[in-house]
């Protein structure tokens, strides 16, 4: 009860497709992946071109991690500072990636900007037994204690997300747009600052999965991806002055309109009340 203000809880609606790599894309890039790219790729990771958050994250000399689920690698192969991972694709395996993560986790969690490490034995599980076998409630205890040992011994100034990148059928599938495989959960959780009023109630609110690529880009002092549809998560900045979110605003739209105008086609003049608008924002930004 005595922490109730510093976590966050969320319904987390994921676009179809629900596989894992269309998902690590939107949940990096902010953009809405699509089935032709399923097609393009035949089902295999290829590296992100667009732009996105772990690239932003090392532009700015954001140190990273990743730990578990070789598709972050397939998808970012050279940006880590480190790489612990461990192949994906063999559903039967419960316990190698996951246990390889714990092996590291503790050695690794307070040494980098961002450190991401993607379970797979409840994804494997549902894949091999279905949700409702008693190795979910295993794989799900297990994952409690990593938890646990996580919260304690995280510093006052990290923020702890915990997410599904998609849900899963009773079969234990995914892949589809059903609400059993778009929804899953996201949970926030700082010890140093609170995310909420004290007194204010625990509501379970749904928001988008790609609304983490503004949110944490603002949270982090980086642009925004410039293909990122999603919208802020107002809860995460409740704390935060008017001013410094007024300041954040105007910065993205100098951003926008500096893209605006380097990708408008060679020779084309903007059209005056654009050009007039960027003008003003850039002036009131630098004020």
């Amino acid at each position: 009860p005595d922490t109730q203000a510093n976590c966050l809880l969320f319904k987390f609606f994921a676009d179809s497709p629900t596989v894992t790599m269309q998902r690590l894309k939107a949940l990096t890039t902010g953009s809405i992946p699509t089935f032709i790219d399923i097609n393009d790729v035949k089902f295999e990771s290829a590296a992100i071109h667009e732009d996105n958050l772990i690239d932003k994250w090392k532009e700015f000399n954001r140190t990273m991690v990743i730990l578990g689920d070789d598709t972050w690698v397939q998808l970012f192969p050279t940006q880590f500072d480190k790489c612990l991972d461990y192949p994906s694709f063999d559903a039967k395996d419960l316990h190698t990636v996951d246990n390889g993560i714990i092996d590291h986790f503790e050695d690794e969690i307070n040494h980098w900007d961002v450190v991401v490490a993607h379970f797979l034995g409840v994804d494997h599980v549902g894949h091999r037994y279905g949700p409702n076998h008693p190795a979910m409630a295993a794989k799900l205890n297990q994952l409690d204690h990593v938890i646990r040992k996580v919260v304690n011994q995280m510093d006052d100034d990290t923020l702890l997300m915990i997410m599904g990148d998609h849900g899963m059928t009773e079969d234990g599938n995914h892949g589809g747009a059903s609400a059993e495989e778009t929804e899953s959960t996201l949970f926030l959780y700082s010890k140093g600052s609170p995310l909420r009023e004290p007194s204010a109630e625990l509501e379970f609110q749904t928001i988008n999965q790609i609304d983490i690529v503004p949110s944490l880009s603002l949270l982090s002092g980086i642009p925004i991806p410039f293909g990122s549809l999603g919208a802020i998560i107002p809860d995460l900045f409740f704390t935060l002055s008017y001013r410094f979110l007024l300041k954040f605003f105007l910065t993205r739209s100098s951003e926008l309109a500096a893209n605006v105008s380097a990708k408008r086609a060679p020779g084309a003049v903007l059209p005056s009340i654009l050009h007039d608008n960027i003008f003003t924002v850039s002036c009131f930004n630098n004020t």
